[in-house]
């Protein structure tokens, strides 16, 4: 039996970071009473909300049990509300329900049940189910012990822009043969392309990274924070219709390059600035999602890399990965001129290792039009 700790839960990532789909008024209401630390009417907004079973909510109430915000830490009240939102199909519960079950809070300790619910939440593309359904796979708990199943999922997490599952999966890949490695890479491919084309059909409940966090009071403004996750542009669609944003900031090391560019097409379609503040930084995925601001102001750091896939790392399987590479490059070059921003961007991008970060100058920025106005926007903008 190998030992191998840290299972994830993300429980506070998600309060600031949903939006709620019944009572969207009152939803908000409650979330900014939340960042204010007003908890007494956090719960009276939601707790309604919950009751007339909307999953975000209940999923949020759980978490404010789980963690004694407003009320008596209660584990058994936590598992009761996370057990409603994840029966209703929202990815971020079921992990959370996992959990509890992983960790016998608020229930017996039972390994089989909580990988039954990390497996739903890990087939609907969520990183950090993935990793933990990949631990139990390395520790044998609640399923067989298999080094082939532990790489394929600490795969997808770290596809999914998880960096815990690294450690995972090298581990992994250190004790299977290379044929069944090359085996295990070819599956991980293969259930990775499975899960996109479910979430494009079924439009599956989200992830919650980035987390919007230090919004401005009246609305207009939204922070997105963290690693962008498959299903983070429903978030960021939800909290825009919701309000009245006019600009969104960025920190994010980057994560999901196609929930990027959604992200993207959101902030064009809604005539949204973006911004990336001193301090902070937008890296990898994160600059496709900011590309998309009709004005765009920088004053952290920019950073760039080439495209890869993580399930092609260390394959040797260059047709396959060729191909991949091929397909990406042509939809991110589509999108970079949908944007109207020069494609030497992209051709910078290729010249940087996957492995690498550049962190763009004062002059890159502004030939590759990452600062300034969209020349579209600029003419037809009321002066």
């Amino acid at each position: 039996m190998k030992a191998m700790n840290g299972v994830v839960l993300g429980l506070m990532m998600a309060v600031a970071g949903a939006a709620g789909t019944a009572g969207t008024a009152d939803f908000q209401k409650g979330l900014d009473a939340y960042e204010a630390g007003d908890y007494a009417t956090t719960l009276r907004e939601w707790r309604p909300l919950a009751e007339q079973g909307d999953a975000t909510t209940q999923y949020n109430l759980g978490l404010m049990y789980a963690n004694g915000l407003g009320v008596a830490q209660d584990d058994r009240e936590a598992v009761k509300w996370h057990r409603l939102a994840a029966e209703k199909g929202l990815a971020a519960a079921q992990v959370s329900l996992g959990v509890m079950y992983d960790d016998g809070r608020g229930v017996p300790q039972d390994h089989r049940e909580a990988v039954k619910w990390y497996r739903m939440a890990a087939e609907k593309g969520l990183a950090r189910a993935q990793y933990n359904l990949g631990v139990k796979y390395w520790n044998g708990e609640g399923v067989p012990e298999s080094d082939y199943e532990a790489y394929i999922w600490s795969s997808l997490a770290v596809a999914g822009g998880s960096e815990k599952a690294k450690k995972l999966r090298k581990d992994a890949e250190n004790r299977l043969s290379r044929a069944d490695l090359a085996a295990a890479q070819k599956q991980a491919n293969r259930r990775f392309r499975a899960i996109e084309e479910r979430k494009a059909e079924n439009a599956v409940a989200p992830s919650i990274a980035p987390t919007p966090g230090g919004n401005s009071k009246d609305g207009t403004t939204m922070t997105l924070i963290g690693d962008i996750e498959p299903g983070d542009a429903r978030i960021v669609q939800r909290r825009i219709e919701s309000g009245n944003v006019k600009t969104i900031t960025f920190d994010s090391n980057g994560g999901n390059l196609a929930e990027g560019v959604e992200i993207g097409r959101l902030i064009r379609q809604h005539l949204i600035h973006t911004h990336v503040p001193a301090g902070a930084k937008c890296y990898s995925a994160c600059v496709f999602a900011f590309v998309g601001g009709v004005e765009r102001n920088v004053a952290g750091l920019v950073g760039i890399h080439s495209f890869y896939s993580e399930a092609f790392l260390g394959s040797e399987n260059y047709t396959a990965a060729s191909e991949v590479y091929d397909l990406v490059s042509a939809e991110a070059e589509a999108y970079i001129k949908e944007m109207r921003i020069p494609t030497d961007l992209l051709d910078h991008m290729k010249r940087v290792g996957h492995d690498e970060i550049a962190i763009l100058g004062e002059s890159e920025l502004e030939s590759y039009f990452l600062k300034g106005v969209d020349p579209v926007y600029r003419q037809t903008r009321k002066q």
